[in-house]
């Protein structure tokens, strides 16, 4: 069943709606680690505990707005350069961790 144009349109506009909105509050934040805050585009939203984690905020655009506000409020505003480093260093130590287990059996 194909969804009625008026509800595409309608989707479409709320998609770039909360967007726009969420680049605003990027830019507004900046990186928690340097401080960038120039363009929303090179900004992502790191979750600061995986565990509580649903889902990327990006992915949420349809949902409703207080569970899309509620996943942002878990998260922290990065750089990619910043994010890219914490993602290299928290794998680095997932993995030391995980040979550590092993050795201890």
């Amino acid at each position: 069943m194909k969804t009625p144009p008026k509800k595409l349109e309608r989707n479409r506009y709320k998609r770039a709606r909360r967007k726009h909105w969420i680049n605003l509050y990027k830019v507004a934040k900046g990186c928690v680690s340097c401080g960038y805050n120039h363009s929303p585009y090179a900004l992502d939203l790191d979750h600061v505990d995986k565990t509580t984690k649903v889902m990327a905020p990006s992915k949420m655009f349809l949902f409703t707005l207080n569970k899309l506000i509620g996943e942002i409020r878990k998260c922290q505003v990065m750089c990619r350069n910043c994010h890219g480093i914490k993602s290299a260093v928290d794998e680095l130590n997932k993995a030391r961790g995980d040979a550590d287990e092993l050795l201890a059996l």
